[in-house]
C-alpha cells in the first residue's frame, strides 16, 4: 500500500515536468537567473503552438529531467548487478536507488540519440542547437551521476570514476566553448588544466597498475584502455594552457575546441554502452564489428568535420585574398 501511495504521489508531482521539458526543447535554457514557470499539474503536455519561451536554470533542468525519467520506474522496479539495495531495505531507499539507475541508463540513452541527431545536422542550425541542449543536460546528469556513485559501489569503478569526470569535464568546457561568443582566458581554464593534467597522470598510474598486477588489469579494465585517459588529458591540458597564454580564442580556434571536446565525451558514452555493455545486446551483434564501429562513431564524426572545417576556413582566405586583389586593381 505504501509503494502505491509513493508511486501515485510521484506521479501528481511529476505530470507538470513534462511541460517544463517539452518548454526546455522548444527555446532552451539561457538566462539563468530567471524562475521558472510554474504550471498547473494536471495540465497535461502542452501542444507546440501552445508553446511559449521561458528560461530554465541549468541546475533546475537536471533535476527535472531526472524526476521526469522516473516516470519509466513507475511500471517496475529496477534490478541492476552493480547498484542494487537489500531486499529489507525501506520503500523510500529502493525507490532512491531506482531513480539514480533509470535516470543514469535513460539519461545516457538519451544522449547517445540526440548525440547522433547533432552530429549528422548542420552544425549551428536550429536542429543542432536544440538537440546539443537535450544532449548536455541528459548527457550531465548520466554522467554525474556515474562520479557521484562509482566510489561508493562495492565492485571496483576506479576506471570508471575517472572516466565519468572526465567525460563530464569535456561536456562542460565544449559547451562553454559554443556559447561564449569572445572566448577569453579565466579561472575555468585553471581548474581545467588541473582536471585534465590529473586524469591524464590517473591513465598513467593505472596503466602502471594494470602491467604489474596479477590479472594485469585494473578493476577489470586492460592497460590499452587508459591511453583514452593519457590522450584525451594531455590534449585538454594543452588546451587549457594554450588558452591561459594567448588570452582570447579566435572563432576558428572556438569552434575546434567545441567540437573535439564534444565528439571525446561523446565517444566515452558511446564505449560505455556499445564496448563496455554487451550482455544488453544480442549475440550476432556482438560477434559482429557492428559494437567497434558504433563506439568509434564520434570519432569518425570528428574527423569529418575537423576536415571540412579546416576546408571552409581555407576556401574563406582564397577568397578574401581574391576580393583583397580585385579591390587593389
Amino acid at each position: 500500500m505504501l509503494n502505491l501511495k509513493l508511486k501515485l504521489i510521484t506521479t501528481v508531482l511529476l505530470t507538470r515536468q513534462l511541460n517544463r521539458l517539452s518548454y526546455l526543447f522548444n527555446c532552451g535554457p539561457r538566462k539563468y537567473w530567471r524562475k521558472c514557470v510554474n504550471l498547473p499539474v494536471f495540465q497535461g503536455l502542452t501542444l507546440p503552438w501552445q508553446w511559449r519561451r521561458f528560461h530554465v536554470p541549468p541546475i533546475n533542468v537536471t533535476i527535472v529531467i531526472a524526476k521526469l525519467l522516473f516516470l519509466l520506474v513507475l511500471s517496475g522496479t529496477a534490478s541492476a548487478a552493480r547498484l542494487e539495495v537489500p531486499p529489507d531495505t525501506h520503500t523510500a531507499l529502493k525507490l532512491g536507488a531506482d531513480i539514480i539507475l533509470y535516470t543514469h541508463i535513460i539519461g545516457g540513452a538519451l544522449g547517445l540519440i540526440t548525440g547522433l541527431i547533432a552530429s549528422l545536422s548542420k552544425k549551428g542550425a536550429f536542429l543542432h542547437r536544440r538537440a546539443g541542449r537535450v544532449f548536455m543536460v541528459s548527457m550531465l546528469a548520466c554522467y554525474a551521476i556515474g562520479a557521484v556513485v562509482a566510489p561508493f559501489l562495492s565492485e571496483g569503478q576506479r576506471p570508471n570514476f575517472v572516466a565519468a569526470i572526465l567525460a563530464l569535464y569535456l561536456l562542460v568546457s565544449g559547451i562553454q566553448a559554443a556559447r561564449k561568443r569572445t572566448y577569453t582566458a579565466s579561472t575555468f581554464n585553471i581548474a581545467g588544466c588541473i582536471i585534465s593534467l590529473s586524469i591524464a597522470l590517473a591513465g598513467v598510474v593505472f596503466m602502471y597498475m594494470g602491467s604489474h598486477s596479477e590479472s594485469g588489469t585494473v578493476d577489470g579494465s586492460p592497460p590499452d584502455a587508459f591511453l583514452l585517459f593519457v590522450i584525451a588529458g594531455t590534449l585538454a591540458c594543452i588546451g587549457e594552457v594554450r588558452v591561459l597564454i594567448i588570452k582570447q580564442l579566435s572563432a576558428q580556434g572556438r569552434v575546434y575546441r567545441h567540437l573535439w571536446r564534444m565528439c571525446f565525451s561523446f565517444f566515452i558514452a558511446s564505449g560505455s554502452l556499445f564496448s563496455g555493455q554487451p550482455q544488453v545486446f544480442p549475440e550476432w551483434f556482438t560477434a559482429s564489428p557492428l559494437p567497434a564501429l558504433c563506439s568509434a562513431f564520434p570519432l569518425f564524426v570528428l574527423i569529418y568535420w575537423t576536415i571540412k572545417t579546416l576546408w571552409n576556413a581555407q576556401k574563406k582566405r582564397r577568397r578574401d585574398k581574391q576580393q583583397a586583389a580585385t579591390a587593389i586593381t
